[in-house]
């Protein structure tokens, strides 16, 4: 093999491990119990249908979600919420998993994993076959939390989260602690699971004003031709996508305001995702979109295709990329290495190109 072969093969996107989990999961239903607090049971069917069951003292509280509209059901304190047409891709929206706390950790973890700076052991546990890791967390002063150590136990055929124990590393002490119990995987779910439940006369309301078309229809609307990737992991594709006449409001404690015109998709895996947004903007990103309160947060400046970019990773924030490029602001985002993500932002072509 020559030189130059071998440069490619080197630079070759997509080659860490874990790659494909060995059952890509579309729908499923979990419990989750943590050491403190009720349960609370999410059935879950990609790309958008979701149904949780949380109960709070004597209240049960139902939300469903489908196709873009969430409902979460009246109770004996109020009338319920009614969500349209929501965003659906980070930094803007986020997606429903069951495992919400702790999604962001698994992304990023797989994020290290494929980039070789995290081993995953091989264990058991609870006699299922896992990958068990564990991530330092600072001090979290917004919450009140010491420095942790945070070990988590993926599901081997999944990548799903099977546990997570957070410690204080002062003393071992378990600060908290969750466990998943997943059924009904890839397997039919009753006709009325994700039946709109009921609401009163007066519930909170909010429209993210965000229609769901083809990113070729999109392109009528907006003032500029939406980029999609040409590059992407084994498996992947995209399952929702659309624009809206402006983006969500972005970074930590909501700093960044909404920018014009936001394209956004995603392309999925079963419950993995990478998520792509485009937005208008005569100025560049202010500071990071997915930053979080509180959160730790690293960042490093790239390129892509020789334009400057930044590339951020936290334990509690999805590995993600994000730059401007002439009068629009870009981010990619997904479980994936800086690598990776750089190779899947350099392949955004304009739509029908």
């Amino acid at each position: 093999m020559s030189i130059t072969a071998v440069a490619i093969a080197l630079a070759a996107p997509f080659t860490g491990v874990p790659a494909t989990p060995p059952l890509v999961v579309n729908s499923y239903r979990v419990v989750a119990l943590p050491r403190l607090g009720p349960a609370d049971t999410s059935t879950i069917k990609a790309p958008d249908r979701f149904r949780i069951r949380s109960v709070f003292g004597r209240d049960v509280f139902l939300d469903i979600g489908r196709g873009g509209t969430e409902r979460v059901a009246r109770t004996s304190t109020g009338d319920g919420s009614l969500f349209r047409n929501q965003l659906t891709a980070q930094p803007d929206g986020f997606a429903r998993t069951g495992f919400e706390r702790y999604e962001s950790l698994v992304a990023h973890v797989l994020g290290q994993a494929r980039g070789g700076t995290l081993t995953l052991m091989p264990v058991t546990i609870t006699g299922k076959a896992a990958l068990r890791t564990q991530v330092d967390l600072p001090a979290n002063d917004c919450a009140g939390l010491p420095p942790r150590t945070v070990r988590i136990w993926l599901s081997q055929r999944t990548l799903l989260p099977l546990r997570v124990v957070e410690r204080a590393k002062s003393n071992r002490r378990i600060v908290d602690s969750i466990n998943y119990t997943y059924r009904l995987i890839n397997a039919p779910l009753p006709a009325k699971t994700f039946a709109p439940p009921p609401i009163g006369s007066h519930p909170f309301r909010t429209d993210d004003l965000f229609t769901r078309s083809s990113p070729a229809a999109a392109a009528g609307p907006l003032p500029y031709t939406p980029r999609v990737p040409a590059v992407l992991p084994d498996g992947f594709a995209r399952a929702t996508s659309g624009w809206a006449p402006r983006s969500g409001t972005t970074g930590a404690e909501g700093s960044i305001p909404p920018f014009a015109w936001l394209f956004a998709a995603t392309y999925r895996r079963g419950q993995e995702r990478i998520e792509v947004t485009q937005r208008v903007s005569k100025k560049d990103w202010p500071d990071d979109p997915f930053g979080g309160e509180c959160q730790p947060l690293q960042t490093e400046p790239v390129t892509v295709n020789g334009v400057p970019a930044t590339f951020g990773v936290g334990q509690n924030t999805v590995p993600h990329i994000y730059w401007r490029d002439g009068s629009l602001l870009y981010t990619v985002s997904g479980p994936y290495p800086r690598d990776d993500l750089i190779a899947i932002a350099a392949s955004l072509h304009k739509v029908g190109a």
